[in-house]
């Protein structure tokens, strides 16, 4: 049996994974044998697209940045070193994958539950860096408010990345 957990350089505790019912909460992680290791690989390539759609002189230090619909962290819990220097927030609408962030990877992680509809419990302006990921492909008639929320929750001269399931912005 495969570990509960996975290293990073700057946490003395291995990081842990969520349940697998909560893991695949936002997506089938069903190739190959080892569900929890499709998962740990889904949010490396998150991580390295995001990095990647950065501009060149991106500095995480002071940033604050909101994954908007984390899940249980599939992305964030590989932004855990990036959070030594920036404010990094998860959102969902999943209260239990929320709850699980919050009791495993907070600190350093900052996360809050949001609604079906706009508003997130956020002031206008509070992040330099909004991405999400395969979260517009859930959404029917709610896209076009929830587009906009995003963006009102924009510093001003901030990123919003929107990427696909299979990679790419």
């Amino acid at each position: 049996a495969r570990p509960a957990t996975v290293g990073c350089p700057r946490m003395a505790a291995p990081i842990p994974y969520p349940p697998l019912p909560l893991a695949e909460r936002v997506g089938a992680l069903d190739d190959g044998d080892d569900p929890l290791a499709r998962y740990d690989e889904l949010g490396r390539r998150t991580k390295a697209d995001l990095l990647l759609a950065l501009p060149d002189d991106w500095e995480w230090a002071g940033k604050r940045v909101l994954d908007f619909g984390c899940g249980a962290g599939r992305t964030l819990r590989h932004l855990l070193d990036e959070a030594a220097d920036a404010q990094i927030w998860g959102c969902d609408i999943d209260a239990e994958s929320i709850a699980w962030i919050d009791e495993h990877l907070s600190p350093p992680l900052h996360t809050l539950v949001n609604g079906e509809l706009p508003p997130v419990d956020r002031p206008d302006g509070a992040f330099d860096l909004v991405f999400n990921v395969s979260v517009f492909t859930h959404l029917d008639a709610s896209w076009s408010a929830w587009l906009l929320e995003q963006h009102r929750l924009l510093a001003p001269g901030g990123l919003l990345l929107t990427f696909s399931c299979s990679g790419g912005v």
